[in-house]
């Protein structure tokens, strides 16, 4: 998960610098200046990130399964149980965001291919909707508890 946040932050600051004004150039050792990343590299840089992101969110909601698989054995309570599910269920919209973002790297054209990063604002709409959601059942579940 570690290795993830430095192509987070490159990926970020190439969606943002048309809006923000950041430049997309890094100095060389020369003291020159050399374009980030070719426009054509691009769309590979997304569908990279999105697999990648699939990829971290996918085995977390693995390992949750493998939890709620083992229920019995780990003598859960019906409240953690129902944490263990909306917990797959969370990581499982994750992945699908960065699905998304693929999929759109790999169908948009050339210069619309910064779409598929902008999807990733989908993250604060989604995973709220999710809470709330969740947490409006999971009173319901600690009254009846």
């Amino acid at each position: 998960m570690l290795f993830y946040v430095y192509p987070l932050k490159f990926l970020f600051t190439l969606v943002l610098a048309p809006l923000t004004g950041t430049p997309t150039e890094v100095r060389l050792p020369g003291g020159g200046t050399e374009t980030a990343i070719e426009t054509a590299q691009i769309p590979l840089l997304f569908l990279i990130y999105g697999a990648g992101l699939m990829a971290l969110y996918l085995l977390l909601a693995w390992m949750y399964a493998h939890a709620y698989r083992r229920r019995a054995a780990l003598d859960l309570t019906p409240l953690e149980i129902f944490d263990t599910r909306a917990s797959i269920r969370s990581h499982l919209l994750s992945a699908g965001i960065g699905a998304i973002s693929a999929v759109l790297a790999l169908l948009l054209p050339l210069h619309l291919v910064g779409l598929a990063g902008y999807v990733y604002f989908l993250f604060g709409p989604v995973l709220a909707i999710h809470g709330t959601w969740t947490g409006k059942r999971r009173k319901k579940l600690e009254k009846v508890s």
